[in-house]
């Protein structure tokens, strides 16, 4: 099976999808790249030096930010939240490719993986080394309590060489920080791309949903969990070695009864909740010849009982999303993207709303709207509780499907007051803004 296409050229040949949103409305969508100032609720920050969409951003010990990859050069750049302005840091010891992934070390050091390489940054000498081969390109990595990274699934070969002629892998990797070394643990029971991979409270790694394959004809709903002290991975849901196909009408369907999760998508968020739960939201749902939908379904996973409820959907669909707690335990819902359309008049939509879902309630609310659209982007939690939104990108909404990556960046404060979140005309797609006075 050949290699799938980066996100933005494969999206023109296998997405199919009709959102149930405010059709008439579609001319209000329209987006500039980069707005020349700041809306209610969230202020324009310093620049990037150079766009990025698909990076990753991780919090130092410091309060700085560091933004690696999403453009050619593999570069990275810290953020200052005290002056609010970027700089160059380190060149990349091996240059990635593909999906990337950091998780910050227990020594303060970040580890990049990507593209079946990883890179290891030193924040006091602003220095990359390499940190060795993995089996794989995966978009998930995730620390373990005894400081350890776990990488499960994605694309690569059984050889672990990163082979244009690979396919979706079961391979599971743990990273010691101690001694800058990869070992093998037991393979997932299920190969997966694009899951999210989520630590427990009790310190167990749910990996759930993805696609196994590499052209997205199907995405999954199962989930797995990882016992780091036996070594051993448990499905948690139905045991798709034999994929389920979505049909069409799981755009709008009400029981998303298809496995462990309750709805099978990619690009989707997975969240960790202060009570142990884990919060599924949104995504993109495919499913054979043509496509199939953008959900704005939300799944509560209880890692007790197996079991996922669904909650209130999101006001709109959406994928490319991102999902951050908030230090009140709140669940703040960013940006992304949506198909408009059926094959072979596709259409997608660049999504400039935000949605916030109280701690212990089931209903999202309405928050203030990014000053850009973007999807494929970064949102980080800053030591103060703010919400830094970096870089992602606008897509056109027809076609060719170019993809323009994103310079800009934007704060959030929580803890702001009321911030009118339908003021100008912004949230032209959720109904309650439409319909207030």
């Amino acid at each position: 099976m050949a290699r799938p296409n980066r996100l933005w050229s494969w999206k023109a040949s296998s997405f199919v999808v009709l959102v149930a949103v405010v059709a008439s409305l579609e001319s209000a969508s329209a987006q500039t790249v980069d707005a020349p100032q700041s809306v209610s609720g969230w202020t324009l920050t310093g620049e990037l030096n150079v766009p990025r969409h698909g990076h990753t951003a991780t919090l130092l010990q410091n309060g700085k930010v560091l933004v690696v990859g999403g453009d050619e050069a593999g570069t990275a750049e810290l953020y200052d939240p005290v002056n609010g302005t970027w700089s160059f840091t380190g060149s990349l010891a091996f240059l990635p490719s593909g999906a990337l992934t950091a998780q910050r070390l227990p020594d303060g050091s970040v580890l990049l993986v990507g593209g079946g390489v990883s890179d290891r940054y030193d924040p006091g000498s602003g220095t990359w080394s390499f940190a060795g081969r993995v089996i794989g390109e995966s978009s998930n990595a995730t620390p373990l309590p005894d400081g350890r990274v776990l990488v499960a699934g994605g694309w690569g070969s059984a050889d672990g060489s990163d082979s244009e002629d690979g396919d979706v892998v079961k391979a599971v990797s743990v990273y010691d920080p101690a001694t800058n070394t990869w070992s093998g643990t037991e393979s997932l029971n299920v190969p997966r791309y694009w899951s999210s991979a989520t630590r427990l409270l009790d310190g167990r790694v749910l990996v759930a949903r993805g696609s196994d394959q590499g052209d997205l004809l199907y995405s999954l709903s199962s989930a797995e969990i990882y016992d780091p002290v036996a070594g051993t991975w448990t499905l948690a849901g139905a045991d798709e070695t034999a994929p389920f196909e979505v049909p069409a009408a799981l755009a709008t369907d009400s029981s998303f009864e298809s496995g462990g999760t309750g709805a099978p998508t990619v690009f989707h968020t997975a969240t960790l909740l202060n009570d142990g739960k884990v919060l599924f939201a949104g995504g993109y749902a495919s499913g054979g010849l043509g496509g199939c939908c953008t959900l704005a379904a939300s799944m509560l996973f209880d890692p007790a009982t197996l079991t996922s409820t669904r909650i209130g959907d999101l006001a709109i669909p959406r994928y490319e999303h991102t999902a951050t707690l908030l230090r009140n335990g709140d669940v703040l819902v960013v940006g992304g993207q949506a198909t408009t359309s059926y094959w072979p008049a596709v259409q997608y939509r660049n999504i400039d709303s935000v949605e916030r879902l109280a701690a212990g309630s089931t209903t999202w609310t309405v928050a203030p709207t990014l000053n850009v659209a973007r999807s494929g982007h970064t949102a980080t939690l800053l030591a103060d509780g703010r919400v830094l939104v970096v870089g992602g990108r606008i897509l056109d909404t027809g076609p060719p499907f170019a993809a323009t990556p994103l310079r800009s960046a934007e704060i959030y404060d929580p803890g702001e007051s009321s911030t009118k979140p339908c003021d100008d005309d912004k949230n032209h797609y959720i109904l309650s803004c439409l319909l207030s006075p």
